[in-house]
């Protein structure tokens, strides 16, 4: 599943009852890929110094323990009723 969220902006309560209902929809696995594939997705800072999560960055090694959770995370996604 994409890194996709709504992005709620409104100024009147009739926009964000709208708004509201996109929630509802869900997107096919192809169409997550269409709109994935449209453009790179930079992770940004700090994770871009730190790496994708393959191992553990040597700055940080010395630092403590870790968890790893590999990179790219599953986005949550609408319950599954």
């Amino acid at each position: 599943m994409a890194h996709v969220f709504p992005i709620i902006g409104d100024r009147k309560v009739e926009q964000l009852q709208r708004n509201l209902e996109a929630l509802d929809i869900t997107l096919s696995d192809e169409q997550v890929k269409f709109l994935e594939s449209q453009a790179e997705f930079d992770i940004g800072f700090p994770m871009s110094m730190i790496g994708d999560g393959s191992d553990v960055f040597i700055g940080l090694k010395v630092a403590g323990t870790f968890q790893k959770i590999p990179y790219p995370a599953k986005a949550l996604g609408p319950p599954e009723l």
